[in-house]
């Protein structure tokens, strides 16, 4: 800033002409400093041309600096340029003394600007003032005469007022005196009426009275006349009752007592049927018509099932309309001396021997059993049975990932989709071992020898599922089916045995077929055992039992049944009784050996074998193999060292095999009739065709001694 107002006292000094402008400049930025927008204006014009000429005279004293070291001036020049610059001062300094005058004269101006301006602000406050007055005077001038135009109103309405009050006492007095008159007259017609009604009244009571008699004689008759319809309508209703009645067939042949007794079960069903007639009987198959009552063909159709259970048909009947009749046909024995629905049936449990041989005759075994039906408890027994033919143990998947207490003494181990992944790996060991095999065959020489194997799958249907969810593009549903069907073909040859858990005897529900499980027994649970005995369709499970067989099945099974309920009648829903865990055991290859009992009590063959001191578990590396196998076990240690005397020796020895006795009698039995095991004997020595006899120690057994050979297994 102060190099500015140098450079400008320089340029007012040296050039008169700059001075006359910088003076009117300066004027100009005094008017910016006053109020009016045009004195405002030229200020900040004067301003700007202020700052514009400090920068010109800073602009032409360095150029003026750079001539004079560019070149030489000479002394008469510069005093030349000296003279110019003192006459430019004087003009500099009269441009000043103008421009203080300019000052002056601008600075009265503004004074007067602001005289002026207050007489203009005094002047519109005046104007105002008298615009509020006249409003304030024509709104008064307004209000007085609508106050006075209110008070004419006010002024009328009273006087109507005061016209229509004198008009309302004058009519006032009128109805007044109207209704004195008019109470005087309803005294006097009340007393007329008084008089009136008592001497009505008199006569009513008589009337009534002679009325009443009439009326009660006539009562009385029609009393007696609805007494004698009623007894008449009763013995109406009773006849037709009787008609409508369903009819049963009064003629004594075995067809209608079959007829008889299919309407009898059906009718305490709600479904009522009348007999109708009984056609022609070709080779047992009987058509009975029954008229239907309150019902259908879906609602008999329905009840099939339990009438074939209630009267152990061999067949399941068949109902169908004919005529405008149901037509039931059944099929009924021709025998008529030996009906099974007309004899008791006699509950006999095998001996857990006849199951165990036909555990060990089956190549792969299946359990189909819904939850609730005793399926953990019989599978730990069957792993806890078949595992100690198998040195190495058994591997068990559970993909429902049971709680442990679930499985017992069993320790599974594979869990969850780890199930899924196992069961895959399983599929080259086996193609291996199938094709060891068939090159043996194709070479005719020895089979192979492998090591046993002994794996158990519970729940098929869930892993099933886990494929049907899988990720995993190797996990598909038809692969697991693949898979599954190549394990259940896997023979004896191939030492690999499968014992697999499935809530449904259906194959379909995991996507097969009955054929896939030809070499798989199965054992029945629960409801699986009613529903696979009951199952008509192409392809069913017991589809190749004799249907006497099948007939005397459903009709045992019904009778344990009645002997469960018989036996937890009057108990708490949860109250369980041994009798009720009933297996069914079938085994497609012998379908006329299917037979039925009862599941051996829960870890029965854990605790046979810590009898025996045989290992538990998974942990069987020096398991030892059943007695009855003893012999061939010799065999296989024989082979195994490859030695053919080894092998000769062993044969020798099996003939002249000696049984321990002692041993045998330690480990006990069985009761063929509860399943219960017992060591304990009521004659322990044997006698001479070696049968002993042991003591069943369940109470509520009805064996309480039974008869036993313990050398005949063994050897």
């Amino acid at each position: 800033m102060t190099q500015i107002l140098q450079s400008v006292g320089t340029a007012i000094t040296r050039k008169p002409l700059i001075s006359i402008w910088l003076a009117a400049v300066g004027v100009s930025a005094t008017l910016s400093l006053t109020g009016n927008p045009i004195a405002t204006r030229i200020g900040d014009c004067g301003l700007v041309g202020l700052l514009a000429a400090a920068t010109t005279e800073q602009i032409s004293k360095r150029k003026n600096a750079a001539a004079l070291k560019a070149a030489q001036v000479d002394k008469t020049q510069f005093e030349s340029e000296q003279r110019q610059l003192e006459q430019q001062l004087e003009a500099l300094s009269k441009s000043q003394k103008e421009l203080d005058q300019a000052e002056t004269k601008l600075i009265t101006f503004q004074g007067q600007l602001k005289a002026d301006k207050k007489a203009l602000d005094l002047r519109e406050q005046t104007y105002k003032d008298r615009i509020l007055i006249e409003q304030t005077r024509i709104a008064d001038s307004k209000a007085e005469k609508a106050v006075a135009s209110m008070q004419a109103k006010l002024e009328a309405a009273l006087a109507d007022k005061a016209a229509v009050q004198s008009e309302y006492t004058i009519k006032m007095g009128q109805v007044t005196d109207t209704a004195k008159k008019a109470v005087a007259i309803k005294e006097e017609h009340n007393k007329k009426l008084t008089a009136a009604a008592e001497k009505a009244i008199d006569t009513r009571d008589q009337v009534l009275a002679d009325e009443r008699g009439q009326v009660n004689g006539v009562l009385e008759r029609l009393s007696r006349e609805i007494n004698a319809m009623a007894q008449e309508l009763a013995a109406q209703k009773e006849m037709v009752a009787k008609l409508q009645a369903p009819k049963t067939f009064q003629f004594n042949t075995y067809e209608a007592q079959v007829a008889n007794k299919i309407q009898a079960f059906l009718n305490g069903r709600g479904v009522v049927l009348s007999c109708q007639s009984i056609g022609t009987v070709h080779y047992g198959r009987t058509p009975i018509f029954y008229e239907a009552i309150n019902c259908d063909l879906k609602t008999v159709t329905d009840q099939l099932e339990a009438v074939q259970l209630h009267l152990g048909l061999t067949d399941l009947p068949i109902a169908e309309i004919e005529n405008g009749f149901i037509k039931i046909t059944v099929q009924l024995s021709q025998d008529k001396s030996g009906r099974a629905a007309d004899k008791a049936i006699a509950i006999v449990n095998p001996p857990l021997s006849r199951l165990e041989s036909a555990l060990d005759a089956s190549i792969h075994i299946r359990i189909a059993a819904p939850s609730n039906s005793g399926k953990s408890v019989t599978l730990g027994n069957l792993i806890n049975y078949l595992a100690r033919d198998y040195p190495n143990g058994y591997e068990a998947s559970d993909p429902k990932v049971t709680e442990p207490e679930n499985w017992g003494d069993i320790e599974p181990q594979h869990l969850g989709a780890e199930c899924l992944e196992h069961l895959f790996n399983l599929i080259p060991a086996i193609m291996y071992r199938v094709n060891k095999v068939k090159d043996a065959i194709r070479s005719k020489t020895a089979l192979p020898k492998f090591d046993p194997q002994f794996h158990v799958f519970d729940e098929l249907e869930l892993l099933y599922g886990l494929a049907e969810v899988s990720e995993n593009k190797k996990y598909t549903p038809k692969a697991f089916k693949n898979n599954v069907k190549l394990m259940l073909k896997a023979g004896r040859e191939h030492k690999l045995k499968l014992l697999c858990v499935t809530q449904s005897p259906l194959p379909s529900d995991i996507n097969l077929r009955k054929n896939d499980f030809f070499n798989t027994s199965s054992l029945l649970l629960g409801n699986c055992i009613s529903e696979a005995l009951n199952n008509r369709d192409d392809g069913a499970l017991l589809e190749d039992v004799p249907s006497e067989l099948k007939a005397k099945l459903k009709a045992e099974y019904k009778a344990r049944l009645a002997e469960v309920n018989k036996l937890k009648k009057g108990k708490p829903d949860d109250y369980r009784v041994p009798q009720e865990f009933i297996y069914l055991f079938f085994n497609p290859a012998k379908p006329h050996d299917v037979f039925m009992g009862l599941c051996p009590p829960p870890g029965h063959y854990s605790s046979a074998k810590s009898k025996t001191e045989l290992p538990q578990n998974r942990e069987a590396s020096t398991a030892q193999p059943r007695t009855g196998s003893t012999s061939g076990t010799q065999l296989d240690q024989a082979v195994a060292t490859g030695t053919a005397e080894s092998a000769t020796t062993a044969n020798s020895t099996t003939g002249a095999l000696t049984v321990d006795l002692s041993a045998l009698l330690e480990a006990g039995t069985h009761c063929p009739q509860c399943g219960t095991h017992t060591a304990s004997y009521a004659k322990r020595k044997p006698n001479g065709l070696g049968n002993v006899f042991p003591k069943c120690k369940n109470t509520e057994c009805e064996t309480k001694t039974f008869k036993w050979n313990p050398t005949a297994r063994a050897k």
